[in-house]
Order: structure tokens, then sequence, then C-alpha cells
């Protein structure tokens, strides 16, 4: 009778205890799947928390611009009417 290699006896091993190995294997599989998917859901809920980010900066610039465009027309008018009244002493 020849000795049965470590190979062999974990083979016969698996082979009697077939649903014990499967269920163990189902469940690892299942912990592996949970783990990508809670990966999967933090770069969604990343991916939206990024985008609402992006839209309030946008408006926020969108906001800023408007504010620097209507104190550089303000400042344009003030140089105007000083440049009126520099003529009007000078006069």
């Amino acid at each position: 009778m020849e000795e049965l290699t470590f190979e062999d006896r974990i083979a016969m091993e698996i082979n009697e205890n077939k649903n014990f190995w499967l269920d163990k294997v189902n469940f690892h599989l299942e912990k592996l799947l949970d783990k990508v998917n809670k990966s999967n859901k933090l770069q969604k809920k990343m991916a939206i928390h990024y985008y609402t980010r992006n839209q309030v900066s946008k408006v926020k610039i969108k906001q800023l611009k408007e504010k620097l465009k209507e104190t550089l027309i303000s400042q344009q008018e003030k140089g105007k009417l000083y440049f009126l009244i520099d003529e009007s002493m000078i006069a």
C-alpha cells in the first residue's frame, strides 16, 4: 500500500466533506463581495460629495465674478468723476 501525499489527503477530505467546504468557500466569496460592494458604495458617495462641492464652488465663483464686475464698473465711474472734478478745478 502506497503512502498518500498531502495533496491526496486534502483531496479526500474535501470529497468526504464536500458540503462543508462548499459552504466555507461560499461564505468567503460572500465576504469578498461585501467588501467590494462597500468600496463601491464609498466611491459612489464620494463622487456625489465632490460633485456637490464642485457645483457649490461654481455658484460661488459666479457670484464673485459678478461682484468683481460691479466693483470694476463703479471704480471706472469714480475715475470719470474724479477726472471731471480735476478739470473743473483747473478751469
